[in-house]
């Protein structure tokens, strides 16, 4: 388990995978990834995997973008206001998978699912409130699991006041589902920006953090150097031979010693490496 300490806050996670190895026997087995106990923290391209518990949120403001969430009971779970974006959620090879519970303490708009993917052999709940003022909603889903027909599970303690909402989910064959969850206007749904959600106290913009630098373009070697064209929005840039990340360097040129197919990789400001380049080779 991961546990970010809580003045660990603005704390920032790419390309990595978290992962529990616990086996999962049901409940109340409990396999927590990452435990967040600070705030403002962005997660890009991150894979949690693990059974109950996966994804365990406490008092937090989280944008979590392109990444992917694997569990079962509750996997995604806690308090505060958390802005999930373009992110995979995939069930575990059990029945009554359960994607949320939800604390309503602590936050404003709760849980928020956009373009996001649901995945999964069995039957799924979008999840369950966990105490009162639970706040969960669905945006733009695309359903390849299907949800029980009664959608929303019943909560874990008395929540008379739970927010479940949907808007424009959609079933593997594109066809809007509804899984008796409040249906959302249009003018409701679109209050639930990443700007309202994470910013209505402090105008936080995580999205800002999480745009990649440009691929390095003009890539070519020169005698015995590699270069490429220099960028001020790149915090530093990754040199890969043969597919494999060899050395870092600040500078825009990187003397070659051995032979073989070369790119680079341009980190952004919070440095998270982008797409390559086109390789070249050093013979």
């Amino acid at each position: 388990m991961l546990v970010l300490d809580s003045t660990a806050n603005h704390f920032y996670m790419q390309d990595v995978a978290v992962k529990n190895t616990m086996p999962f026997v049901g409940d109340p087995t409990r396999a927590v990834t990452i435990q967040e106990k600070s705030s403002h923290n962005i997660y890009k391209n991150v894979r949690l995997i693990s059974g109950q518990d996966t994804y365990y949120t406490q008092n937090t403001k989280t944008y979590l973008e392109d990444c992917e969430v694997h569990g079962t009971i509750d996997y995604i779970c806690g308090s505060g206001d958390v802005f999930f974006k373009n992110t995979l959620l995939c069930e575990g090879p059990w029945p009554g998978n359960m994607l949320t519970a939800h604390n309503g303490r602590y936050c404003r708009y709760g849980y928020v699912f956009d373009h996001c993917t649901v995945v999964g052999e069995q039957g799924f709940y979008y999840g369950r409130p966990w105490y009162n003022f639970c706040k969960t909603v669905f945006l733009h889903t695309r359903l390849i699991a299907t949800p029980y027909q009664q959608g929303w599970n019943a909560p874990i303690h008395p929540a008379p006041d739970a927010l479940l909402g949907e808007y424009d989910n959609r079933n593997s064959e594109n066809v809007f589902y509804s899984a008796r969850g409040k249906r959302l206007s249009a003018s409701e749904a679109a209050a639930y920006t990443v700007e309202n959600v994470l910013g209505y106290d402090d105008n936080w913009r995580p999205a800002q953090y999480t745009l990649q630098s440009p691929s390095p373009s003009d890539v070519r070697v020169t005698g015995s150097a590699l270069q490429w064209k220099d960028s001020d929005k790149a915090l530093y840039w990754a040199i890969v031979k043969d597919g494999n990340i060899i050395d870092f360097t600040t500078r825009n040129s990187y003397r070659l010693e051995s032979q073989g197919k070369y790119s680079v990789r341009a980190a952004n400001l919070m440095g998270g490496l982008g797409s390559a380049s086109e390789e070249v080779a050093f013979k």
